[in-house]
């Protein structure tokens, strides 16, 4: 209890400072030719007052301290401050973007802070395959995302904050069921959320397959089948797929959108 009143009072001055900032700070101020992350920092649509005072709950936190969420840090120094407060009111009011009606080709990059550790949810995941350029054969199912048991958010070098399961018929778009899917053990999951970086590139992989994703042996016939993510927005993301054994490759395009 003593904790949130003292936070209290600093989130009001906050408050204060950033309101005084919005109303007399020169709007070319907020031109900044920047993609950040989402700052519709509850999914709901629309950058408004609920997404400000999110952010002003962990204004002038940084990298390691505990109020810090790499979320709200929309230009990705470590740092919540005032110029991730300038990206955000350059947003403010607008409608954030969303995936498109069907699913579509994604091949870009991600933000260096970007993560999918606050989506855990049910999504509908459509997985597109893709032969000689032209699209082929299609797969649709849910997928389920789940908080990471505690002592279980980490695996090698990557973060695992999520686990989860799909229903998804990987193989009528030719991919490899690594075991099964729909697997709901956090020790052997169906999907397994990795986030890694790499020579300073951000990677976010879902591995499918329980046996692919066993934490006590983690030998398996060298089969794969990853979602790699290079898009999140307010209602889902989306990105590109490959499953293989040995020289064999097949490859394509998927989209996660949110079962609100």
């Amino acid at each position: 209890m003593k904790h949130h009143i003292k936070i209290f009072p600093i989130a009001l001055g906050t408050v204060s400072l950033l309101s005084l900032i919005l109303l007399f700070a020169p709007w070319s101020l907020f031109s900044q030719n920047i993609s950040p992350p989402s700052p519709d920092f509850n999914g709901n649509g629309v950058v408004d007052i609920p997404d400000f005072l999110l952010f002003v709950s962990a204004f002038g936190t940084q990298e390691g301290q505990e109020q810090y969420e790499s979320q709200y840090d929309l230009d990705g120094n470590g740092e919540i401050g005032i110029p991730d407060f300038l990206i955000f009111v350059d947003n403010f009011g607008k409608e954030v973007k969303r995936l498109p009606p069907t699913c579509m080709p994604n091949s870009g990059h991600l933000h260096p802070k970007v993560t999918l550790s606050d989506r855990a949810g049910q999504y509908r995941l459509t997985l597109i395959e893709v032969v000689n350029g032209t699209d082929a054969r299609t797969a649709q199912g849910t997928l389920t995302l789940r908080q990471q048991p505690s002592g279980l958010e980490s695996l090698g070098n990557s973060a695992t904050p999520l686990y989860g399961f799909t229903d998804v018929n990987l193989r009528a778009v030719g991919a490899y069921e690594v075991g099964d899917p729909d697997s709901e053990d956090p020790q052997a999951p169906g999907v397994l959320v990795l986030e890694s970086d790499r020579d300073g590139t951000r990677r976010i992989l879902l591995r499918l397959g329980a046996h692919a994703n066993r934490r006590d042996d983690m030998l398996f016939d060298g089969a794969y089948t990853v979602l790699e993510v290079r898009e999140i927005v307010a209602d889902g993301f989306a990105g590109t797929w490959r499953s293989g054994l040995r020289l064999s490759r097949i490859e394509g395009y998927f989209c996660a959108r949110k079962k609100f």
